[in-house]
């Protein structure tokens, strides 16, 4: 059997759906026209990528090598065929998950096997490696870590491996999955913890995720946290701050 990865395999966005396929390779699909792209960069099994919007052609994508590539996926207008050009490589960086931030377009959020977690600007970082429009992906073989990266911010989450994160919808909070068994909520302006808690009696937090509800309530928004452990077999329900 594979071994069981927090990561993710696919990706999904309004026009297009992104997997991994073997050899470190992602198939990319046009939902409407069903033509198809080959993504070609990772050396060692995909471990993680996810679009940038819903409504975005922008993807992230982690290797088992330690690759890190930005990739751009579109239509030719001449034959509508679907085309995947690189916007970034990085080699040597070892990064275990990716997670857009949800207000800021060109920042997401990397976590470094240390539990450490940073957010890092695609967009500053690409122009300071010297990448222009048309003029081919830049390439960064890393030698420093998450600092090659040029981090925004950066904060130790967990006292081993973060396995999943979530941004709250505003961006303002973080919530973290620790291997060390607790669950954290963040606040990411002062990086201070607002909670933890053990959900599972220590054993590893496989997964968190923000839930908000709106719908049907007479108090406003309502904000909830999911966590998945026992590999995500097993789902809890919290209400921060209860």
């Amino acid at each position: 059997d594979a071994p069981y990865g927090s990561g993710r395999l696919i990706a999904v966005s309004d026009a297009f759906i992104c997997y991994a396929i073997k050899d470190g390779h992602i198939r990319g699909i046009n939902r409407q026209s069903v033509q198809r792209t080959l993504l070609k960069g990772h050396k060692k099994p995909v471990i993680d990528m996810a679009f940038a919007r819903r409504s975005t052609c922008t993807l992230a994508s982690l290797g088992g090598d330690g690759s890190f590539f930005l990739w751009t996926i579109g239509e030719n207008p001449a034959d509508k065929s679907l085309t995947s050009v690189p916007l970034l490589s990085v080699t040597n960086v070892h990064l275990q998950r990716i997670v857009w931030h949800p207000t800021k377009p060109h920042t997401v959020a990397v976590v470094a096997p240390n539990g450490e977690v940073a957010l890092i600007n695609t967009q500053t970082l690409i122009q300071k490696l010297g990448g222009k429009p048309g003029g081919g992906a830049p390439t960064l073989a890393a030698t420093k870590g998450l600092d090659d990266l040029q981090p925004e911010w950066k904060l130790s989450v967990a006292s081993n491996q973060c396995l999943d994160l979530s941004f709250s919808q505003d961006g303002k909070y973080l919530v973290t999955a620790g291997a060390d068994g607790w669950a954290r909520v963040w606040e990411v302006e002062s990086k201070q913890a607002m909670g933890r808690w053990q959900p599972y009696g220590g054993e590893p937090v496989s997964r968190a995720l923000f839930l908000h509800r709106t719908k049907g309530s007479s108090s406003g928004e309502k904000i909830f946290v999911v966590t998945g452990g026992k590999q995500a077999r097993e789902v809890k329900l919290f209400r921060p701050g209860t």
